[in-house]
């Protein structure tokens, strides 16, 4: 089924009430419980748990990921002067005159209550920063189109299948993320998140964002999704609407269906962050993407296939009318490379390790006479430290790529877990020092880079397995959304 530029009646419509604004004396109380929750280290990545209602989620992320929010002061405000070319002090005054805290929190009152919580929980373990600070990191990526940046915005791959492609008939879902590496040095957060109202949920997130950004998540609602950013989009966002990381929270925390999440992801769409959002029904074992620009968006959906995205349109008129895509770009080419591999030579044998296959491909035939299974820019597992030329957005050398892998089974969903690749899909191993001797262009920037050390594949679970295969359940005994 494909449907474009109509509107998309969700099943549900999520009400953000004032109730999560304000925090009594006895919840501040309630949270000194919360206080000494750690996060576990495994492989890479950092693993924690957020409990309760929205403050409360807030004072617990701002306690245990302290030391990450540090950081996020210092990679902020370097990313927002070496992507967006401006000061920090222009980006906020942007920030604030396209949305000022004061309008976020009155229409938007749970999430900025968990900001706010944040701030609180930060600053009991010595760091200080403010909800405004932390709301215009969440719009990062949103105000990619108010700058004349030079780059693509091609971040991600990742596909999903089910029915006659897979093994078993049922979903599989993977992706890897691409970025900077300084980005990646606070990338590697899996939060595990049990709010007071709503689906219990398991997201890859940074420190200080109430979304993934990257975007990677399972829900207790049976619910599987990601994304890959639509390379070169054109459109500004209108802010008067809702922002990309308000909709897909209110998808991750209340959506029960795939209608629900066309549904909230298409209305009152601001247009910021163009997407190809891949999610899957493990209960109905159904898939679908939505190609979601400003304007323009189409959904397909089915009980037996694949859908592939790799920062290109497939959506004619989205592509024509709100990007500047071609085919000489390397989305073009990563995307043609993944639907050969998952439309032909892995149809019918999708697993889980298939699937890690995939995301470590090194095919860049797009490189005429270069040797095709180097790594590189053109690559489905992408480095662009070892891309010889210049790409849009990039120079020779550059510190980005792939930093990551992620993949789920349904039988993996419904325990709320998956497997996970800290440093990129391939293992490769990284050394910051050693580049910038090749390379001394890029000295200023490693400060802010950790090294890969090509950890192993892992298996991201939930401490408590039994809560998280009940908690939707319990939850709508005692609320319904409305």
């Amino acid at each position: 089924m494909n449907i474009t530029c109509r509107p998309y009646t969700p099943t549900i419509t999520v009400r953000y009430t004032r109730r999560h604004t304000i925090p009594n004396q006895k919840r501040m109380e309630n949270l000194n419980q919360n206080q000494n929750q750690k996060k576990k280290e495994q492989m890479g990545w950092k693993i924690v748990e957020l409990r309760g209602d929205a403050f409360s989620r807030g004072v617990q992320h701002g306690t245990v990921l302290s030391s990450e929010l540090a950081m996020l002061k210092r990679v902020f405000p370097h990313l927002v002067r070496k992507v967006y070319k401006v000061s920090f002090k222009k980006y906020v005054e942007k920030c604030t005159e396209t949305l000022p805290l004061t309008q976020f929190a009155a229409r938007w009152p749970e999430w900025a209550a968990e900001l706010e919580g944040m701030v609180v929980g930060a600053r009991t373990a010595g760091v200080h920063l403010t909800a405004e600070f932390l709301l215009y990191w969440n719009m990062y990526l949103s105000m990619d189109p108010f700058y004349d940046t030079k780059r693509s915005n091609h971040r991600c791959c990742a596909f999903i299948a089910c029915g006659e492609a897979t093994e078993t008939g049922e979903i599989v879902i993977a992706h890897n993320t691409h970025s900077t590496f300084e980005e990646a040095t606070i990338s590697n957060i899996i939060s595990y998140v049990y709010p007071d109202v709503g689906h219990a949920f398991v997201m890859q997130t940074m420190p200080g964002l109430i979304a993934s950004s990257m975007d990677w998540f399972v829900t207790s609602a049976g619910m599987v999704g990601c994304e890959t950013t639509i390379g070169n989009f054109t459109e500004k966002p209108d802010f008067s609407k809702t922002p990309y990381f308000c909709r897909i929270r209110a998808c991750m925390q209340y959506g029960r269906s795939l209608n629900d999440y066309v549904g909230i992801m298409t209305q009152s769409n601001a247009g910021d962050y163009a997407c190809s959002w891949l999610f899957g029904d493990i209960h109905t074992n159904e898939i679908a993407m939505l190609e979601l620009g400003k304007n323009t968006w189409s959904v397909e959906r089915t009980h037996s296939g694949a859908y592939v995205s790799a920062n290109w349109a497939n959506d004619e008129r989205l592509r024509f009318t709100e990007t500047t895509l071609t085919n000489v770009d390397a989305s073009y080419a990563r995307n043609t490379r993944l639907s050969e591999l998952v439309f032909s030579r892995f149809w019918g044998k999708i697993h889980a390790n298939n699937a890690k296959r995939i995301l470590a491909d090194h095919d860049s035939s797009m490189e005429e006479g270069a040797d095709n299974k180097k790594p590189g820019g053109y690559s489905i597992c992408r480095h662009m430290e070892t891309e010889r030329d210049s790409m849009p957005g990039h120079t020779p050398y550059d510190l980005y790529g792939s930093i990551d892998g992620k993949v789920a089974t349904s039988e993996m969903a419904r325990k709320m877990e998956f497997w996970a690749r800290w440093g990129s899909s391939c293992g490769r191993i990284f050394h910051s020092k050693t580049h910038v001797k090749k390379h001394p262009e890029y000295r200023h920037r490693i400060g802010l880079v950790h090294d890969f050390s090509g950890k192993p594949w892992t298996k991201i679970e939930p401490k408590n397995e039994k809560l998280n295969e009940n908690y939707s359940t319990k939850l709508f005994k005692h609320y319904t959304i409305l």
